[in-house]
């Protein structure tokens, strides 16, 4: 903390202050009676303004390490340094009859002997960089290790980026180091009134400055910003309230004070303001004003709360007393000081980043000084607790951590807590009133070693938690079995599809295998998809009925599950070939040569007797091999599936557009698998081609649901029902939550051409060689036949 306080020893003159980790500093004066600190940076360089001679006028000075340098020596003029950036850049004022802002940028100078050097009464300066100064601008040259450098001057010439120059006569070796401030003022918001007048009270690490002006309408002060190239914005453009811009932070949140109306017993309110809103900082207890002078980059506010204005606007001995506000709450800054501290703080200007803050106080005996005030860093200690332990994989656990400080104190933490697994970083998660929650579902089946650690502030010292063992188990499955279709013919392909489902609270997706079993006999293993799902087709089953169930053996974090009943498959004889009796009638008629000889003939007819014709229709026909898919009895939240397939059965390419179910979403298709290696829709199938679609259902709270499955295809033939819609057909399967499937209803009819061919020989024996004997033959068939096929 920076400040000042009253001197007895120099009737009662104010003297500036440091306080740091409840180390009190006196910064003294520049030679003079008086002293004031109003800003400090991170790098504890202070900002202020002292006297440097018994009589002499006031002058900005930079505090360092027990040193303080006069940043404005001009006899001629009153000058006050407010506020100091981690550049060193400082914000503040001159006076030469009106107050103006000015900022003052450093530059260091390089080392001896080429840091300054005096030639022909020129003094040549060289920085270590770029110094950014211009002809003309006043720059106080401090520290050179030869004094005679040292002053206030006007730069003359600027050779380089990194050179300028300026008049001195009188001798001197080569010097160097010390630094160059070049001082830059900042133009007025308004020039009202014959008065051009402001003050640069803050400036950030962006460059970015505030202060105040003077309003272009009414005759009072308004906050303003300069940018980083020192152009002015009113931040509050509204006639008849005055008003000052004191602190600004790295994330341009600006804070001051603000007194509407202008009326004398009007109270005054400390205000914050970022991207236009402007906010009311409140007051201390029971005040009634309050003045916001400083803010760090945490966001945290020091100024001054009284129960009269006029002590926001005199500071130092107007009778108010210096606030903290930190996470939403303003304190007593005197109330916050460590016991035994015999001390009274009247006013805070500014805070850094380390919780140092700076001001005017009473010491003991009732003199104003400036002080330094640093926050003693409390212990704290750090309780770790689970939300579920042990715990399954996949489910999610809560960790806990509340830090604590080990004494009474005003304040709460902040910052960090990270959580760690063994020496793995799980994650930091900020705190808030004192606890920080890590969640995750990413923990490993096994035992962890977790600890939080929490980093500290600069009120509070950082701790770590004792070690919680968490344990984490394998999580449990269920597993589902269908089959498809169901019943099926003899040396018809069946599909078995088999679905994994974690049981709550586990989550994460099962991998591994999966055996399918007829009774105790094996039928085969699958591999599970990514859905945790695996499939297994087979069209070896006997005719009749079989028990089958599906059995996952689990992996490393997923438990083993076996269906919880068998599913009984029924495997259907095929029904006889289509029988065709072809009946011909066949007439031989014998001319007799000679009454009295006997000719003997024999007819051979060689036919086929059966035939088993093919349907032959030049289109595509499809195929369904279910008329409706049931999923049994699946529980309340979990999943089932089945498995249709779709045939080509005609005699042309079928174009599969699409396949949906609607209304609901308890059903959904999960994977597509064609015999062309399509794995979606639309795609064309060849003649006798197939796609087999696994139907997904998850079944809801309450009751189960229904819908349907509906097909766009060109297939005008079908064996479900077809609609016609413009140049494409759909067909529609219903999906019923409960029951089972029902088998595929047959083909469409179809005209089938049967060719029957005979072979007939006649055998004539020949009784006599001169005898001419000739047969006609006449055969009446049936050369076409229009059976009425079932297709299986």
């Amino acid at each position: 903390v920076a400040g000042y306080r009253l001197n007895l020893s120099f009737n009662n003159q104010p003297i500036g202050f440091l306080w740091n980790s409840g180390t009190f500093t006196d910064l003294g004066t520049g030679g003079g009676p008086q002293s004031w600190a109003y800003g400090i940076n991170n790098s504890s360089q202070i900002v202020g303004a002292s006297q440097f001679s018994a009589n002499g006028q006031l002058a900005a000075f930079v505090w360092q390490n027990g040193a303080m340098t006069n940043l404005d020596p001009n006899p001629n003029e009153m000058s006050r340094a407010y506020a100091i950036n981690t550049s060193g850049e400082v914000a503040g004022l001159i006076n030469n009859g009106s107050n103006l802002p000015v900022i003052w940028k450093p530059a260091a100078i390089a080392a001896s002997p080429n840091g300054a050097v005096r030639s022909n009464n020129v003094v040549t300066i060289t920085t270590t960089s770029a110094h950014n100064f211009a002809i003309g601008d006043s720059v106080t040259i401090a520290g050179v290790s030869d004094g005679t450098f040292n002053g206030a001057f006007t730069i003359a010439t600027v050779p380089s980026a990194t050179t300028f120059t300026y008049a001195q006569s009188g001798a001197g070796a080569p010097s160097g180091s010390g630094t160059a401030w070049g001082k830059t003022m900042l133009p007025t918001l308004h020039c009202a009134f014959a008065s051009c007048q402001g003050e640069a009270l803050a400036i950030n690490d962006l460059g970015q400055v505030v202060g105040w002006g003077v309003d272009g309408t009414v005759n009072v002060g308004h906050p303003v910003m300069w940018d980083a190239n020192g152009q002015p914005t009113d931040l509050f453009p509204i006639p008849g309230n005055y008003a000052e811009a004191n602190g600004i932070n790295d994330s341009s949140v600006v804070v001051g004070y603000l007194q509407p109306g202008l009326a004398s017993n009007s109270p005054i309110r400390a205000f914050s303001w970022q991207g236009g809103t402007l906010n009311d900082l409140g007051a201390v207890g029971s005040d009634t004003n309050s003045g916001a002078w400083g803010i760090n980059t945490k966001g945290d506010i020091v100024g001054i709360s009284a129960t009269n204005s006029n002590a926001i606007l005199v500071g130092p001995g107007g009778g108010g007393r210096a606030f903290l506000r930190t996470n939403g709450t303003m304190y007593d800054l005197t109330s916050l000081l460590a016991p035994g501290t015999s001390w009274n703080l009247d006013t805070a200007f500014a805070i850094n980043d380390n919780g140092q803050i700076v001001g005017t106080g009473r010491a003991p005996d009732q003199m104003e000084h400036g002080y330094l005030l640093t926050p003693i860093a409390a212990s704290t200690t750090t309780a770790l607790a689970g939300s579920a332990n042990p715990s399954v994989f996949g489910q999610q656990v809560s960790f806990t951590a509340t830090v604590s400080p080990t004494a009474a104190s005003s304040f709460t933490p902040t910052g960090n807590v990270t959580f760690n697994d063994g020496a793995t970083v799980l994650g930091t998660v900020a705190l808030s009133s004192g606890t920080a929650t890590f969640n995750t579902a990413g923990l490993a089946v096994g035992g962890h070693t977790i600890t939080a650690s929490y980093g500290g502030d600069t009120n509070f010292t950082s701790s770590t938690s004792s070690t919680l063992n968490e344990a984490v188990s394998q999580a449990a499955t269920t597993t589902t079995f269908s089959a498809s279709p169901n019943p099926s013919i003899s040396g018809q392909l069946i599909t078995l599809t088999a679905a994994v489902n974690v049981l709550a609270p586990g989550s994460g997706t099962p991998t591994g295998t999966v055996t399918f079993l007829d009774g105790t006999v094996t039928l085969g293993t699958a591999t599970l998809n990514s859905a945790a799902n695996a499939m297994f087709s087979t069209s070896s089953l006997a005719v009749g009925s079989h028990n089958l169930t599906a059995s996952y053996g689990g992996d490393t974090n997923f438990t083993g599950s076996t269906t919880s009943s068998a599913a009984t498959v029924t495997v259907q004889a095929p029904p006889p070939p289509a029988q065709i009796i072809d009946n011909e009638t066949i007439t031989v008629t014998d001319a007799v040569s000679f009454s009295d000889v006997v000719d003997t003939e024999t007819v051979h007819v060689a036919d086929a007797a059966f035939v088993t014709p093919v349907i032959n229709v030049t289109a595509p026909v499809v195929e369904y091999s279910a008329g409706s898919l049931g999923f049994g009895n699946v529980l309340a939240g979990q999943t089932g599936t089945q498995s249709l397939t779709v045939l080509d059965i005609g005699e042309a390419p079928l174009l599969l557009s699409s396949a949906a179910p609607s209304p609901g979403s308890a059903f959904t298709i999960a994977q597509v698998t064609c015999s062309n290696g399509a794995t979606s829709l639309p795609t064309t199938l060849p003649v006798g081609g197939a796609c087999t679609l696994l139907v997904s259902y998850l079944a809801p709270l309450a009751g189960a649901a229904s819908d349907t499955l509906t097909f766009t295809d060109n297939a005008a033939l079908s064996n479900v029902s077809t609609a016609q819609g413009g140049s494409s057909y759909t067909q529609s399967i219903p999906l019923n939550g409960s029951g089972t499937s029902t088998p595929p209803p047959p083909p469409p009819p179809s005209v089938i051409p049967v060719t029957d061919n005979e072979t007939i020989t006649v055998t004539d024996a020949v009784s006599f060689s001169d005898v001419v004997d000739t047969e006609m033959v006449h055969l009446t068939d049936a050369a076409y036949v229009t059976p009425l096929i079932r297709v299986t």
